[in-house]
């Protein structure tokens, strides 16, 4: 059955300018069809319902209560190391070293290392470093 614009200005009561609209509209969801834009769009549609059902399972929930787990220990080990200002001093640590190496020509030798021993510096970095490694090893 087909309506006429005039039979459906006056069933609608619609002024000419909302007459005009919804011709508009009509030839707008006319090309959409043409061109399968409709059909896209449903295809979408589809998606983003599937995709928002599969955000809702529980797999999606147990990793973001893994992530948020992850994010407390991280916040913990930060703190037990001192914060991000331990962490800078490291960084900066690495960075000056970076530096110092480009331009020291030196041989390292065995003496040279067992006089590096005697530095209070060095003791406390290889105390820590052999900290570590042996808590790792548990």
């Amino acid at each position: 059955m087909s309506v006429t614009m005039e039979e459906c200005k006056n069933t609608l009561e619609l002024t000419e300018q909302e007459l005009n609209t919804l011709k508009e509209l009509v030839q707008t969801i006319n090309t959409m069809k043409e061109q399968n834009v409709l059909k896209d769009l449903l295809d979408l549609a589809h998606f983003i319902s599937g995709a928002t059902r599969a955000f809702n399972t529980g797999a999606v929930i147990k990793m973001a209560n893994i992530a948020g787990t992850a994010v407390e220990t991280g916040d913990r080990v930060l703190a037990d190391l001192g914060g991000m200002e331990t962490i800078n001093k490291v960084l900066d640590a690495v960075e000056q070293a970076k530096e110092d190496i480009k331009h020291d020509t030196s041989k390292v030798g065995f003496g040279s290392l067992l006089k590096l021993m005697k530095d209070p510096g060095v003791q406390n970095g290889l105390k820590f470093m052999l900290a570590v490694t042996k808590n790792l090893s548990k």
